[in-house]
């Protein structure tokens, strides 16, 4: 503690002189208005200056509002300011909230109304006009923050908020790398070419020249933001529509891009043309001048939209014809590299209290909104799984698409892999890669009606996790039992009894028992429903939050199986700490006439009933074992897309025992020979041809 000491000393002397000069360079003259609104001695240019060289923070997140508001001292509870339009404000809002339109908060009657003497926190749809709000404001004197990301990290209540950034507002469109603006690749966008290579000025010249006339040098402040909001300037342009401008070879309406992203990321990546300025440094008389003089627009870009916009608002006030980016340089490339900054749905929003109505309200007549993104997908889990896994047979298959009625054909969906599709596949069979499914770009390639789709693996066991997540998002999804090791004897990977079934112990009875060595393990019972905090994005919908969850999960585990020589050797090696938790979802008689020792038998449809997830463990690895493999499978990517540690054991209790009244005499025990398709085409039936 001693040797902080003198570090204290100076950083308190550093925030009292920086404090005090930044309290100098908003002095009222005599007779000034409230909280620095009226009268300061300062031009606008000066003013914008001070207060993007103040270093002051501008940005808070919901959390951090939510935590200040029910920390049960409301001596320190913020202004919050909802900038939105009425009746979105009436919907839904934050606990004490007051509503003014981002466009009328600089009149002198609504500045009038905000307290000089705490912090104001706005938010607004999605941050963009907010930080236009906070922009002002705060070169008018007040202390404002944005709160990030707006109303879409209050709830997930679509009804309340949405339009917020997804999936679809990324785009691919060209960037430049390197420290000078580029052009386009077929050189119609040339408007920067006289530009020096290697300039050391962060904003070269450009068409600009003396200062916008009516903005800067009026030293009416406030007058200045009011006009600037009431001027209707668009707040923000889409990525799409500014590509389209700059690439419609009229050069006249092009406007002048302004990237206020550091040097580093301005180099890794960006818009060609752009132009870089820090922002700090922007509303210098100096690098003023350097901008269009003219109406021309100014794109300012940033990393997700809050930054630009508060520029826009500052910049708008000393006269320029300005506008934000929307979301910034992550709309405008889905590279990562390029952008990383981006609203994440599973981890930027959340489902804190609202309150209805067209007053502010308080804490204690707030309601949480809607369901969180956890319960849309377990109530989708359990929808599907509750009424049991869906299969179908091969003999069922083969009789639907061979008699000569087309209208019953279900969609025959391959997810083996493309060499073993070109050997044989079923006739009409459209191959896809199971890694990559739930993408958006394949989705919609399947069929949006009520046809069925039946999906086809090696053995059924990677078709069984598949279907259970088509089903969660309102598909209807069937597994072909055993793969196409049931449709054809030209089927690889199919299970051998005599090399995959083994003869391990098993225990008789209702109790889990223990295994033959007489040690007792730890079943891992106990504990609470897992919260999986995702890494999602994309559209506030039921579907889109779902998809995402389902293409978390299908796209990034590294296996869904174990075997049974692996589970054997885990649970007899002596070690009880690695044991996995073993589930077993087969029939009650079953699981009494024998079961994997230390297995917990829970059936498949009541599985996600409160009283039994409360007995699966979420510290531990959970193994399911069915009967061949495909309930379990089911099972097990239910679990997984709620964020349970979890395998399956590949197939099932026929792996494990050769003993048919242990394994219920359910084990797959060949295929048939039914017609195939070659080549990467799905083919037709008329063209098929029995396998040889």
């Amino acid at each position: 503690m001693e040797k902080d000491g003198p570090i204290a000393v100076l950083i308190i002397v550093i925030l009292l002189v920086a404090t005090f000069a930044f309290a100098v360079a908003y002095e009222p003259e005599e007779g000034g208005g409230n909280g620095g609104g009226g009268g300061t001695g300062l031009t606008v240019q000066g003013a914008t200056l001070a207060s993007a060289q103040s270093g002051k923070a501008w940005l808070i997140t919901a959390p951090a509002v939510h935590a200040n508001l029910n920390d049960g001292f409301s001596g320190n509870d913020p202004y919050i300011l909802d900038v939105r339009g009425a009746d979105d404000y009436a919907k839904g809002h934050v606990p004490g909230a007051h509503n003014i339109g981002w466009r009328d908060v600089c009149k002198e009657e609504n500045l009038a109304t905000l307290p000089t003497n705490k912090q104001i926190v706005v938010y607004c749809y999605s941050g963009h006009t907010a930080t236009q709000v906070v922009g002002a404001l705060n070169v008018l004197g007040y202390d404002a923050v944005t709160m990030k990301w707006a109303f879409n990290a209050w709830t997930t209540n679509t009804d309340m908020a949405g339009g917020y950034f997804k999936a679809s507002d990324s785009h691919q469109f060209p960037i430049v790398t390197g420290p000078n603006p580029g052009v386009w690749a077929d050189g119609s966008y040339d408007i920067y070419k006289d530009i020096a290579e290697g300039c050391d000025d962060p904003l070269p010249p450009a068409a600009g020249g003396d200062l916008p006339t009516g903005g800067a040098e009026d030293e009416d402040i406030q007058g200045a933001a009011e006009a600037w909001f009431a001027s209707g300037k668009a707040p923000a342009v889409s990525a799409q529509a500014l590509f389209d401008r700059l690439n419609d070879t009229d050069a006249s309406n092009d406007p002048y891009v302004l990237s206020i992203r550091s040097s580093t990321q301005y180099e890794i990546g960006h818009i060609p043309g752009a132009i870089r300025s820090d922002w700090s440094t922007l509303f210098t008389e100096e690098n003023l001048s350097k901008l269009p003089d003219d109406d021309t627009q100014i794109v300012v870009v940033c990393y997700t939209g809050h930054t630009a916009s508060m520029v826009t608002s500052m910049l708008g006030m000393n006269g320029f014809n300005t506008t934000a980016l929307k979301w910034a340089m992550t709309s405008w490339s889905d590279d990562t590299t390029v952008a990383p900054s981006r609203y994440n749905r599973g981890t930027d929003a959340h489902n804190y209290e609202v309150f209805v109505g067209s007053e502010p309200g308080d804490m204690e007549g707030a309601e949480i909104a809607g369901p969180t993104d956890e319960e849309i997908i377990f109530d989708a889990a359990y929808a599907y799984l509750s009424n049991g896994p869906r299969y179908f047979k091969a003999v069922d298959l083969e009789t639907l698409l061979g008699d000569a009625d087309p209208d019953n054909d279900p969609f025959v969906l391959s997810i083996r892999g493309a060499t073993d599709y070109e050997t044989a596949h079923i006739p009409g069979a459209v191959r896809m890669d199971w890694r990559t499914l739930f993408a958006m770009e394949n989705l919609v390639l399947l069929p949006a009606d009520d046809t069925m789709i039946v999906v086809v693996c090696y053995t059924g066991q990677t078709a069984s996790h598949v279907t259970p997540l088509l089903n969660m998002l309102g598909y209807n999804a069937s597994t072909l039992l055993h793969g196409m090791c049931s449709w054809s004897p030209a089927a690889v990977k199919c299970f051998n009894a005599t090399t995959a079934q083994q003869n391990y112990p098993v225990v008789s009875g209702g109790e889990p028992g223990t295994p033959a060595d007489g040690e007792t393990r730890d079943n891992g019972c106990g504990g609470d429903t897992p919260v999986d905090g995702g890494e999602w994005t994309g559209s506030s919908e039921e579907w889109e939050i779902i998809r995402h969850a389902c293409d978390a999960y299908i796209s990034s585990i590294p296996t869904m199986y174990t075997t049974n020589v692996a589970l054997y050797s885990n649970l007899y090696d002596g070690w009880t700490a690695n044991d996995p938790f073993v589930l077993s979802v087969r029939g009650a008689a079953h699981y009494e006439a024998g079961h994997v020792p230390t297995a917990v038998n829970i059936g498949v449809t009541v599985l996600l009933e409160p009283e039994n997830l409360a007995l699966l463990p979420t510290d531990k690895q959970i193994v399911v074992y069915c009967y061949t493999g495909h309930s379990a499978a089911n099972t097990n990517a239910i679990l997984g897309v709620l964020g349970y540690d979890s395998l399956t054991l590949k197939f099932g209790m026929c792996s494990w025992s050769s003993n048919s009244t242990v394994n219920a005499a359910k084990c797959f025990s060949g295929g048939a020979n039914y017609p195939i398709s070659t080549g990467s085409d799905p083919g037709d039936w008329d063209s098929a041809a029995p396998a040889e």
